[in-house]
């Protein structure tokens, strides 16, 4: 199967988050020659960069608050006193 993409456009960008700071990932998009108008983006950042290291921390508080905020959900009610 065959996918031309009409145009492709890639650099670096900058984004700043509340919890790790400055990331600048390099992106890629790409847009099909048959269906112009959306277009797929996709980020990456280098190994070894502060940038990976920062998504590798985001990435861990992410799963450290999911995981609390699940234990939250399931964890029974205090019992009442009669």
């Amino acid at each position: 199967m065959r996918s031309d993409v009409r145009r492709h456009g890639r650099g670096t960008t900058r984004f700043r988050h509340e919890v790790v700071g400055g990331l600048t990932p390099a992106f890629e998009g790409l847009e099909p020659a048959a269906d112009p108008g959306p277009t797929m983006t996709v980020y990456a950042a280098g190994p070894g960069s502060p940038s990976e290291q920062a998504l590798h921390l985001l990435a861990s508080w992410a799963a450290t608050d999911a995981s609390a905020a699940t234990n939250e959900r399931q964890s029974p009610s205090s019992p009442s006193s009669a």
